[in-house]
């Protein structure tokens, strides 16, 4: 898919496997969407929030958002998770961790709207708000990524990743719980467009004026 400053009028979807091993980690399934590059640098600081409308053939999903850098092909890796990865990257051995990620299980996707805030959705997690999925039916979600800062150079690009377990550059030893109940055999969506439109919210710093007075 795509990413873009301009909605999409109409209605899209697409689709992975949920049916994945929970350490799968570097050939996870996911969705995937791609911006134009750049035109100009990109100072960025803050909170960073995915809104998704979601769907699975399943009562339940859980949520992994990854946003990525790109230099070309190449993922340019930022020191915002854990340096430790970049060392073992060097050598070849794991892959970089991105730049800011985040997780929900889409059965907890209630609110407190008294503590959310646009960048920062306040999630209660309290049983009695839970709300399973009814098969392939949307519904929209709101996933907190880590608060980071740093710069997009001119030239690059992001990368939206969604998949049902946390992807390349997941830590080792400190994996999620992983409930085969409502992986195994099951499919989920990422719809984007029309009355599903899904978005990212960047915390970008306005760039200063040099005019003077």
């Amino acid at each position: 898919g795509r990413l873009d400053t301009v909605e999409p009028k109409s209605e899209c979807f697409i689709e992975y496997s949920a049916d994945t091993e929970p350490t799968n980690h570097t050939n996870a399934p996911m969705a995937a969407f791609v911006s134009a590059p750049f035109d100009n640098d990109v100072d960025f600081a803050g909170h960073f929030k995915a809104t998704l409308w979601v769907a699975s053939t399943s009562s339940d999903a859980d949520v992994y958002v990854s946003i990525r850098v790109l230099d070309g092909e190449r993922e340019v890796p930022y020191r915002t998770i854990e340096p430790a990865t970049f060392q073992g990257e060097a050598r070849g051995e794991r892959a970089p961790a991105p730049l800011t990620s985040g997780v929900l299980k889409a059965s907890r996707r209630a609110t407190d709207p008294a503590r959310s805030t646009p960048e920062r959705p306040w999630h209660t997690h309290l049983e009695k708000d839970a709300q399973p999925l009814i098969p392939n039916e949307p519904v929209k979600i709101e996933v907190e990524l880590l608060a980071v800062t740093g710069r997009i150079s001119a030239g690059r690009r992001l990368r939206l990743e969604v998949s049902p377990i946390e992807g390349p550059g997941a830590m080792p030893g400190f994996e999620r719980a992983f409930d085969e109940s409502y992986h195994r055999g099951a499919v989920n969506r990422v719809l984007t467009g029309g009355t599903h439109a899904s978005s990212i919210t960047i915390p970008i710093i306005p760039v200063k004026s040099n005019r003077s007075l």
